[in-house]
């Protein structure tokens, strides 16, 4: 069987559980000032990168 070639990241989108999708939810109605799951999730997601150096090594190697 022929393997296909990694073609870089995949567009789709990343789903969270319900208790995390309720709390986000609850978390921007009443923040009331037009922040998004998906701003909050997106700004998550960049502190896990910067903090994580093995993820950081990893891009760095793709990148050369």
């Amino acid at each position: 069987m022929e393997q296909k070639e990694n073609k870089g990241p995949s567009k789709k989108p990343v789903k969270i559980n319900e208790d995390l999708h309720y709390t986000l939810k609850l978390y921007v109605a009443l923040k009331g000032n037009g922040l998004t799951i998906s701003d909050i999730a997106n700004e998550a997601i960049k502190e896990y990168i910067n903090k994580n150096k093995d993820i950081q090594d990893i891009l760095k190697k793709n990148k050369e």
